[in-house]
């Protein structure tokens, strides 16, 4: 495809130029979100499971914290968006930057979260049995299990928009149309934030 193609609208009313790759690519990653997000639901509403006692080991505080930082990166990458689409390149490629850092900011927190917790025995890494004496140690296993999954995925997804962040401000020059780029990679970057606010209340407020 030339690139005078580039641009033309799809009977879709999309553009060839990377929007319709992109829209299908975040519906299959919203399909796994979802797929593990129903697995745990129905884990939690099983008759007798007590995912409630286990929920409760979890940091509050930490959890807050990585909401926080994690919606201030969202705000950072609308504004790089918007400042790149103004031809504000400079401003645009800070923003990024910003937004990169904060994402390294949820990791560093969330991996400090996961070693506390590996700490006392929360974790699948070692036994609770010892830890729950009043309560099925299997529940409280199934419900950590869950918890590192999703928490686990997410941030597998959130390492790979720091990449792509990070490599659309290194190539940025080299890159035909670095506003559209970032447009795409901010669309990714902002479901990356949206999954983490179904995550945060599920796993941290539903107790």
């Amino acid at each position: 495809m030339s690139v005078e193609t580039q641009g033309e609208p799809l009977p879709t009313g999309l553009k060839a130029s990377g929007e319709l790759g992109v829209f299908v690519f975040l519906v299959s990653e919203g399909l796994l979100f979802g797929a593990l997000i129903l697995g745990y639901t129905v884990m939690r509403l099983s008759p007798g499971a007590d995912f409630a006692g286990a929920s409760k080991e979890l940091s509050l505080l930490l959890g807050t914290l990585n909401t926080c930082v994690l919606l201030t990166s969202s705000l950072a990458a609308a504004l790089a968006t918007m400042w790149a689409d103004g031809k504000r390149d400079g401003y645009a490629r800070i923003a990024i930057l910003v937004t990169a850092a904060l994402g390294l900011v949820f990791l560093s927190i969330k991996s400090y979260e996961w070693f506390d917790e590996a700490q006392k025995g929360l974790l699948p890494f070692r036994d609770v049995s010892d830890r729950y004496p009043k309560a099925s140690p299997q529940e409280h296993r199934e419900f950590f299990d869950a918890y590192l999954v999703l928490t686990g995925t997410h941030g597998l997804h959130l390492i790979s928009g720091i990449g792509l962040m990070l490599g659309i401000t290194v190539f940025w020059k080299r890159l035909v149309h670095p506003a559209h780029t970032l447009k795409m990679a901010a669309l990714y970057w902002h479901f990356i934030d949206v999954i983490w606010v179904f995550l945060f209340p599920l796993l941290y407020l539903v107790r």
